[in-house]
């Protein structure tokens, strides 16, 4: 497997484990590479959709990147940087506080 592959093969795995934690039942969770379009987000943030049928959070899980080689390494050893955009809608969870 090329590292190319290697790196893009962390997203889905990350991806995966977010869907798999029952503490973001009620996020919406998105790969960016996926071109989500900011409707959709928006939309996820109202309230009107994600998982479960909720939202008031969303967090895009955006594509590893090569952070850097280590050096002096036997065979193609590297540091992967994985970064999320995590965004709320303070008013849509205020509304569960108060439901």
């Amino acid at each position: 497997m090329s590292l190319a592959a290697q790196i893009e093969s962390v997203q889905p795995d990350v991806y995966a484990k977010l869907l798999s934690e029952a503490f973001f039942n009620l996020v919406a969770i998105f790969k960016i590479r996926e071109k989500r379009l900011d409707t959709e987000v928006s939309r996820a943030l109202a309230g009107l959709a994600g998982r479960n049928g909720a939202g008031g959070a969303t967090i895009e899980v955006l594509m590893p990147t090569l952070k850097a080689a280590l050096p002096e390494t036997a065979g193609p050893v590297c540091t992967l940087e994985q970064q999320f955009i995590v965004k709320e809608q303070p008013t849509v969870n205020l509304a569960w506080i108060f439901a």
